[in-house]
């Protein structure tokens, strides 16, 4: 995919790019705005750069990068950035730990456990919602996941509670969430994208410890979901990437690790790694 395919017009691929390179270029650990920097040298090529420019990014954004614009027509997008040099970002991200803070995460809120048998343990000192059961059945060798009807409220009960103008409420929302990916996967894949419409602004959460705990768990279910992400991922990305211009240096460190499991765990991600960082 080239300048040709990516500044077609179409709103949902050449919006995306640019409005993601300019947050790559702007601020960030240095590797990543070099790759901004390189994929706007590269879409500066195009005849209709400047013009789709002023479309799609607002007055301020495009104030924000005129300098850097500038510099990369007579310079370039620079070298590509050292070791030393990606290595001064601080790492916040341990993927190891998943299956142990998922146990923890699940004393701390007091969900329900899967007992020996597979089923669910009522237990629920905390006076959250049980978990709801999940019920799997084979026909014609395809698996089928059926939710009953106290499965479907507990989802629906999430979803509310994730918008919750409270930001405490949205915290602990975050919390069963992620609970929820680590201990009942297949219901989470069934419902990923209700769930994730509701999630999803909690990525750029106006209060900060909200927004921190969402890229937090962000980080930690994209390996556990893996390419079922493959829905969502388009949505997800863009608001992970705004995060890399916070000023808030724990946010903009967890953006970028989130951005590194991306590439790790999910399939599709690699492919849209390469058509917009490698097409060139």
């Amino acid at each position: 995919m080239g300048p040709g395919k990516i500044l077609s017009g179409i709103k949902d691929v050449t919006e995306r790019v640019l409005m993601t390179s300019a947050q790559f270029v702007v601020d960030g650990p240095v590797d990543i705005r070099w790759y901004g920097r390189k994929i706007f040298h590269m879409l500066m090529s195009h005849d209709e750069f400047d013009r789709l420019l002023v479309k799609y990014l607002n007055e301020n954004t495009r104030k924000n990068i005129k300098e850097i614009l500038d510099t990369i027509r007579v310079k370039g997008p620079g070298d590509v950035p050292t070791e030393s040099a990606r290595n001064t970002r601080k790492s916040v991200r341990n993927v190891d730990s998943i299956s142990r803070s998922a146990g923890s995460s699940m004393n701390s809120l007091g969900l329900n456990t899967r007992t020996a048998s597979g089923g669910f343990n009522d237990r629920n000192d905390s006076g959250l919602p049980p978990q709801p059961p999940i019920k799997i059945s084979q026909t014609s060798g395809i698996t089928q996941l059926r939710m009953d009807s106290q499965a479907q409220e507990y989802i629906r009960t999430l979803c509310t509670q994730l918008r919750n103008p409270d930001f405490r409420e949205r915290i602990e929302a975050i919390e069963k969430f992620q609970v929820l990916c680590e201990t009942q996967t297949d219901l989470v894949i069934a419902n990923i994208v209700q769930l994730f419409d509701k999630f999803n602004p909690c990525l750029t959460d106006s209060n900060s410890k909200a927004n921190y705990k969402a890229l937090n768990t962000m980080c930690q279910i994209a390996p556990i979901l893996g390419d079922n992400l493959n829905s969502v991922i388009a949505n997800v990305v863009p608001l992970v990437a705004q995060n890399l211009a916070s000023k808030n240096s724990e946010i903009q460190d967890m953006a970028a690790n989130i951005l590194d499991v991306f590439v790790d765990y999910l399939g599709i991600f690699k492919c849209e790694k390469k058509i917009i960082w490698k097409f060139f």
